[in-house]
């Protein structure tokens, strides 16, 4: 998933450009690995990195929020006003958790939008009972560990 080069590092910083992310996944051995792309956020995604929404994309895309991060708001500026900002552009403090939260949905967006069949994540998110029957429902096909994936595609 293309999304995945916008998701903070494990030193808490963001990729500068997509090439840092294509370099990482070269190192691994990824490097032909199919990219899905996104929606298009300003400030998420990278240039040509990811699509135009239309308002069905749009609706699938809050449909997952929904289900994933209901105590999160959808959108940035909500977000911001729901936790006392009152310069979203400024305030990088709370920024992480929302743009997590908005990475995790795309990532589950590209998904279904491509149609995946198997979506391996480790993320006990995506694993909720509840989370994964109504994502299942929206197509999401299978959500497995990776080990598990591994285990049904033998």
């Amino acid at each position: 998933m293309a999304i995945s080069a916008s998701e903070r590092r494990p030193d808490g910083t963001y990729a500068n450009n997509f090439q840092d992310f294509t370099s990482k996944l070269r190192n691994v051995g990824l490097q032909d690995a199919e990219l899905l792309k996104p929606i298009g956020y300003w400030g998420v995604s990278y240039w040509n990195q990811a699509i135009y929404s239309t308002p069905q994309a749009l609706q699938l895309e809050e449909q997952i929020h929904n289900i994933l991060f209901p105590n999160i708001e959808y959108r940035y500026t909500d977000y911001c006003l729901a936790h006392g900002v009152d310069n979203p552009s400024k305030d990088l403090d709370i920024y992480p958790r929302w743009r997590n939260a908005k990475c995790d949905v795309l990532c589950m967006w590209a998904h279904i939008h491509y149609g995946g069949d198997v979506f391996a994540t480790r993320d006990g998110n995506f694993h909720k009972a509840t989370k994964k029957a109504a994502l299942e429902a929206l197509c999401a096909g299978r959500i497995l560990t990776p080990s598990g994936s591994v285990d049904y595609l033998n």
